[in-house]
């Protein structure tokens, strides 16, 4: 539900100097199915998001940069303005620049990140928790003291292997 609201104000935002208040709410409302569209589609493309960022800032920011050509008080496309056309093919170019920019430097990041192996943890490491690796055992002492460590890899392992179905 918080990811509805949060994608309803993104996609608000590019437009909410230049439209009407009613504009903004029927903004919002379809920015919170942009959101719930992406999230099937992101889905299906099997990419793991826990956040939903892309689908709230990026879907939802790509349709509030879209809905300005629409809603725009003085020029948009339903009021008729003279250069709808073109400021939609402004705002639209603007979503390329911006998904370009981001990309070049994501897959910049992502590719240092890789040679330097600082993607993924080891597996016995990720069966810990990432809290051990990254903050050490003494900051974790009181945590560790409360678990059964081994009791913890076995219900993990135990847990990520499928079961057997028995005849």
């Amino acid at each position: 539900m918080t990811n509805g609201i949060l994608a309803g104000l993104v996609s608000i935002t590019a437009a909410c100097d230049c439209v009407e208040p009613w504009a903004a709410f029927i903004i919002g409302i379809l920015g919170s199915l942009v959101y719930c569209l992406a999230c099937k589609f992101m889905n299906w493309l099997q990419v793991d998001d826990p956040l939903e960022a892309t689908q709230v800032h990026g879907f939802c920011g790509i349709w509030g940069c879209v809905a300005l050509a629409f809603f725009k008080v003085t020029d948009g496309i339903l009021y008729g303005g003279e250069e709808s056309g073109k400021l939609l093919g402004i705002q639209l170019l603007g979503c390329f620049c911006i998904i370009a920019w981001v990309g070049v430097l994501s897959l910049i990041f992502f590719l240092i990140a890789n040679a330097l192996g600082l993607l993924r943890l080891p597996a016995e490491k990720e069966i810990l928790g990432g809290d051990l690796h990254y903050f050490g055992p003494i900051n974790m002492a009181r945590e560790l003291a409360a678990v059964d460590l081994d009791a913890h890899i076995e219900l993990v392992t135990m847990a990520s292997v499928p079961k057997r179905k028995e005849s």
